[in-house]
């Protein structure tokens, strides 16, 4: 796919992927969406994936979100709030 008008992306979302090296066929497969800071990604992250009980309040309180996020980034690209899984 070499025209960009064919990808069901906003602007934004495909000059992210661009700037994250994510080919534009890939983009799909790879978006994790947007978000505010990568905290909020990381959050957002664990939650879907069940691990947040918001009924909890230890150890969801004791959670370092910045650490857990920056150990999430290892796997994940962010441009202008959009997030992409490296390949």
């Amino acid at each position: 796919m070499s025209n960009t008008e064919e990808l069901d992306y906003a602007p934004g979302v495909i000059e992210a992927a661009i700037e994250c090296g994510i080919e534009l066929l890939d983009i799909e497969e790879a978006y994790a969406g947007e978000f505010r800071t990568d905290i909020d990604f990381a959050y957002e992250q664990a939650d879907s994936c069940g691990l947040i009980d918001e009924g909890a309040t230890w150890p969801n309180n004791c959670i370092d979100w910045d650490h857990a996020a920056s150990e999430l980034m290892y796997d994940y690209c962010e441009h202008n709030g959009h997030y992409f899984r490296l390949s």
